[in-house]
């Protein structure tokens, strides 16, 4: 009953890997699946992946983050020397604002604690991920949407588009206004 709670979707289920992340926890020995459920963040659980368990966690149900999202991307941190409490990060997009990114870390993926409020301006579908060849922290800005101006010489105003931001450490990453990203690719 509670992946069918938050709007739009409060009249049907609503299960999906829309969001969220699937990843092998060596200290767990369990494949971990962050997905939407409802207006949230669920969590199922897998020794083959497979076979899916929703685990009983906070009043019976697998809600690890309850608060509003319109996409997430979870992140299993296993660099040497991430502390304990860092190894997995969420980064969800309308959980403060829906025009920023709230990044969110946990020691089990289960247990989240906020430590940036509000990044630089995004919109839906925006993701993170760790770029090991470089080795940099990426976020993939959605924008184009709804664009400030209707200048066909703004070079801003690229329609649906992807900007690209990296940094050495996530949460300094973080920092930027409209005009920092660059652009990385688009669809319109």
């Amino acid at each position: 009953p509670w992946e069918s709670r938050g709007e739009p979707f409060a009249e049907k289920a609503f299960a999906s890997a829309f969001s969220g992340g699937l990843w092998w926890d060596p200290d767990a020995g369990l494949y971990k699946m962050w997905y939407r459920c409802g207006n949230g963040q669920c969590l199922a659980t897998s020794h083959d992946a497979i076979s899916w368990e929703k685990p009983a966690l906070r009043n019976g149900t697998n809600v690890v983050d309850a608060d509003p999202l319109d996409g997430s991307t979870v992140w299993l941190d296993l660099r040497e020397g991430v502390p304990a409490n860092e190894r997995y990060k969420m980064a969800v997009v309308c959980d403060a604002s829906c025009t920023a990114y709230t990044l969110k870390y946990s020691a089990d993926g289960v247990s989240w604690r906020v430590v940036l409020n509000q990044t630089g301006p995004t919109q839906d579908r925006a993701t993170i991920f760790f770029n090991p060849f470089r080795p940099k922290w990426v976020y993939s800005i959605k924008t184009g949407i709804s664009t400030p101006t209707h200048d066909p010489h703004d070079e801003y105003n690229l329609g649906r588009a992807r900007k690209y931001r990296e940094g050495d450490d996530l949460l300094a990453a973080g920092a930027w206004d409209a005009t920092t990203p660059v652009n990385w690719t688009n669809a319109d």
